[in-house]
């Protein structure tokens, strides 16, 4: 198939349009209840990671069912539930997920307890 048939095919399954409205929810809870700024003085945020590019790598690993995948930078752990889904829906494969602590922290982020 071609490769924007793979995904129009793989993104109306309903398990990925349930999957989607789920991480919906989660982003207007998030959005309600969370604010202020991180260590790096960032807003808080749900994703860096547009809906298009979820139902990309949805679609790529859905057609793909690679074996072993490895992710470095978890971020906010969006590409991660998707890739997750993916491996339940495709009832195999291993994902590794490596992130990297912050190295330099900023004095005015550190609390006493």
């Amino acid at each position: 198939m071609w490769k924007n048939q793979i995904l129009d095919y793989y993104n109306k399954e309903p398990f990925w349009v349930d999957f989607l409205a789920e991480i919906d929810a989660k982003k207007t809870d998030f959005e309600k209840n969370i604010s202020g700024l991180t260590c790096r003085g960032n807003p808080y945020g749900f994703t860096g990671m547009r809906p298009e590019v979820s139902k990309r790598l949805y679609g790529l690993v859905r057609e793909f069912k690679p074996k072993t995948l490895v992710e470095t930078g978890v971020c906010n752990g969006v590409s991660i539930a998707v890739i997750l889904a993916v491996l339940a829906r495709n009832e195999a494969g291993l994902f590794y997920s490596i992130d990297l602590p912050v190295l330099m922290i900023s004095p005015d982020c550190i609390q006493e307890k």
